[in-house]
């Protein structure tokens, strides 16, 4: 009875410290994924998302100060799009311990104040104007990062669906001025 009890006891030590391991190697596999996206990668995500948030700011500008059915229109998907970038952006960011930002850049916060001053006869170019021109930085920050090596596959992909949305995003301004 006693070597069953001793028995017993042993391989309870043995079950625990077999399940302690398990939780190290656990551990340390999550602390080398946090840290296997790099530097380039992480700023990336940042940019990416700044760029999401101002996009979307400008487009809150243009609802409340635009008349044309049109603008309006860009506007509210614009808004809808971006949020989504840059939702995506943040679930993309959480495996590897990312803490993205929530505030624009010193400079998109001027952006969007001269955007608010703009005279309601020259708004809708300049709404336009600023838009496309981000567009355009948002594509290129994607072409750079994807000439970087080692690119990790989650990364990747939100650059795939940052791309059809900016996409989107740029036929439906075509026919605008």
């Amino acid at each position: 009875m006693m070597k069953l009890i001793l028995l017993v006891l042993l391989t309870s030590v043995v079950i625990s410290c077999n399940q302690h391991s398990q939780i190290l190697s656990q551990s340390n596999t999550d602390d080398q994924t946090a840290a296997s996206i790099d530097t380039v990668a992480k700023q990336f995500l940042i940019d990416i998302t700044n760029s999401a948030w101002f996009q979307s700011e400008m487009a809150q500008v243009a609802l409340k100060k635009s008349h044309d059915t049109a603008i309006l229109s860009l506007a509210r998907t614009i808004t809808k799009q971006y949020t989504r970038i840059k939702d995506r952006t943040k679930i993309v960011s959480i495996p590897h311990k990312l803490n993205m930002p929530y505030f624009l850049l010193p400079d998109q916060n001027a952006k969007v104040t001269e955007l608010k001053g703009v005279k309601d006869d020259s708004f809708d170019h300049e709404f336009i104007s600023h838009i496309r021109e981000n567009d355009s930085m948002i594509l290129k920050m994607c072409d750079d990062f994807q000439s970087s090596p080692d690119k990790p596959s989650d990364v990747m992909q939100l650059i795939e669906f940052i791309r059809s949305t900016v996409q989107a995003n740029q036929s439906k301004m075509q026919s605008m001025p």
